[in-house]
Formats: structure tokens, C-alpha cells, sequence
């Protein structure tokens, strides 16, 4: 029988005493406390949104990393905000202090009871940045999705935006396990200034699901940083860009063209010539209509001769004293 069973035991004896104190007999004293559970602790925390999906029980990335563990280990998942304003109520700097506080105060509470029990702390995106961030205080920490890994987001784009700090790049503690999915744009972003496309792609793979990560892929994994190739989530863009411009591999087909001889001035002067009327003829109205229409004009309007039109001088146009050679 384990000590949990006896302990079980002690308090149905201890009950039936207590209902038998009228009789005469002395009441039982109170069982002493259990052990405490010194099983392996293994404190998870979420990324963006893990608490609003636990407080509607709705499964989470996290959820399936912790119930990998199995019955052998002590498993927990962090309470707190795991929110990015404006798409949660706090900023990712609140989140991020506030998860550091309560991850600090679980992994104290469980060294107190188990002095020699073994910490593990489990993060994934934005709880991989508390986790790494507290590192110190774990026998072993494993990184998903690192914002603060080489090449991540905070390496691409400054905290220009009020609430969402960039710390940049971590330094990986010697019991410290990152994992980052190519594409994953939390953790493999180039700066979009200096590869446009595959800062493009990242965002793709973020939002098809690139940014997932099974339980135990980091199993077997030395310390350190870990990219792991993924396909592209667009095989028909290039995978890089380095230049900033994506290179064109077929050029599109021009209309062929020849051309012909280039105007001359006397092209420009028959053009004019043709402008030219000529002689003032006195010709009627009826020369200019269709036959059709002239049973529909009155006769005199079609015998009408319009007057020659009135002569337009120019003035001479002001010498600006420009010399061609």
C-alpha cells in the first residue's frame, strides 16, 4: 500500500472516532500533512493567448507538450497574461514581467519542497521569451519559437512601438535547448530591408503554421540554438533575396519594333502645307451635305455662301537673342 493509501486509511479510522467521542472514547489527532510531490517539475508557459484559451478549455500547443511528460513528472502550466495589446488587454512588456515574477515564485515553491528536485521550463513563443529570460533558475530550459533567438524578430525590427520592447539577441545559458522552424518568422526573420522575400515567406510560414512545434522536438538536442529546415511555404517565390530585389529569371517578351526614318523639317512643312485651305472659293452650304440630308435643310440655308473666313496675323514673336551655331 503507498503512503498516500495509508495516509487514506489514518482518516477513515480517525473519522470513526470522532463519531464514536460521545461514547467515551478520545478524540483522534489530526493526520500529518502528505509529502509533498518531488516527481521532476516541469513548468510550461504559453505564448500569446495562452490563458484566454485555458480559461475557455481550449486545446493549446503547450497542453500537448505537458501531457507528453506522462505520469513520472510534476506538470504545470503558468497563469499569466500572455497578451500583446492592442490584440489582449496587456502589452508584451507586461506580459513578459508579469510571467517572470509568477514562473520565479512556482519554481521557488517547488525547490522549498523539493530541495533536490529537478526543474524543467518549457517555453513557446512569447513564454519562450519568460523562460529563456529566467534560465538561471532551471536544471534545463527548452526555447519554441524564441522571439530572443539569433536572427528572430527583435533581430529584424527595433521596439519602435510603445509597450513592445525589442531586448534583441540572448546569450544561451550552458543547459539551454532553442528550437526555431525556417520560416517561423518569431524566430528566423531577416530584416525586410535586407531580404524582402524571405522576410515575405516567414510571414507566410508564421501564419500557416510554421510557428507549431510537436512535442519532443527538442529530445536528443545538445544545448544551444537549433534551425531546423522546413519546406517553403511558397515554392514559387525565391528563398532568398539578398540583394533586396528578387531576381528575374525570364524576362518578359517585347513587341518587336522598327523603326523608321526620323522626321525631317520638310515632313513638318508639308504638314502645315496641308493645314493650308488655300484661295477663298465662294462655295454653298449644299456642297458640304450629304445627299441624303439635303431634303431635310431648307433650300435657301443650302444655297447659303459663307463669307471668307477673316485673316489671322500673328505678332512677331520677341527676339530673345538665341543664336544657333
Amino acid at each position: 500500500m503507498s503512503r498516500r493509501l495509508r495516509a487514506g486509511a489514518l482518516t477513515v479510522s480517525a473519522i470513526g472516532v470522532v463519531y464514536l467521542g460521545p461514547l467515551g472514547f478520545p478524540a483522534a489527532t489530526p493526520v500529518a500533512s502528505a509529502e509533498p510531490d518531488c516527481r521532476p517539475y516541469v513548468l510550461g508557459i504559453g505564448g500569446t493567448g495562452q490563458r484566454a484559451a485555458e480559461q475557455t478549455a481550449q486545446p493549446t500547443m503547450l497542453g500537448d507538450h505537458l501531457a507528453a511528460y506522462g505520469d513520472g513528472y510534476r506538470t504545470e502550466s503558468l497563469d499569466y497574461p500572455s497578451s500583446i495589446w492592442p490584440t489582449g488587454p496587456y502589452t508584451k512588456d507586461e506580459s513578459v514581467r508579469d510571467g517572470q515574477t509568477a514562473a520565479t515564485a512556482k519554481i521557488a515553491a517547488y525547490r522549498a519542497e523539493c530541495p533536490t528536485g529537478h526543474v524543467t521550463v518549457l517555453g513557446h513563443s512569447l513564454g519562450a521569451e519568460v523562460a529563456g529570460n529566467i534560465q538561471d533558475q532551471a536544471d534545463h530550459t527548452i526555447l519554441y519559437g524564441d522571439p530572443r533567438a539569433e536572427g528572430g524578430i527583435y533581430d529584424a525590427l527595433p521596439g519602435i512601438i510603445p509597450g513592445i520592447s525589442s531586448p534583441g539577441e540572448r546569450e544561451l545559458g550552458p543547459n539551454t535547448v532553442s528550437v526555431c522552424h525556417e520560416y517561423d518568422v518569431v524566430c528566423d526573420a531577416p530584416a525586410p530591408w535586407v531580404d524582402p522575400v524571405h522576410f515575405v515567406l516567414a510571414v507566410q510560414g508564421y501564419l500557416t503554421g510554421w510557428h507549431g512545434y510537436a512535442p519532443g522536438e527538442a529530445n536528443g538536442l545538445a544545448p544551444g540554438q537549433h534551425l531546423v529546415e522546413t519546406p517553403s511555404p511558397n515554392p514559387a517565390l525565391p528563398e532568398h533575396t539578398p540583394t533586396g530585389l528578387p531576381p528575374i529569371e525570364q524576362t518578359l517578351p517585347l513587341p518587336e519594333w522598327t523603326p523608321g526614318p526620323l522626321p525631317s523639317l520638310q515632313d513638318f512643312d508639308n504638314a502645315v502645307a496641308a493645314l493650308d485651305p488655300g484661295p477663298y472659293v465662294p462655295t454653298p452650304v449644299a456642297a458640304y451635305v450629304p445627299d441624303e440630308l439635303e431634303q431635310y435643310i431648307p433650300p435657301e440655308a443650302l444655297a447659303y455662301v459663307p463669307p471668307p473666313l477673316p485673316e489671322i496675323i500673328l505678332p512677331p514673336l520677341p527676339d530673345l537673342g538665341i543664336r544657333l551655331p
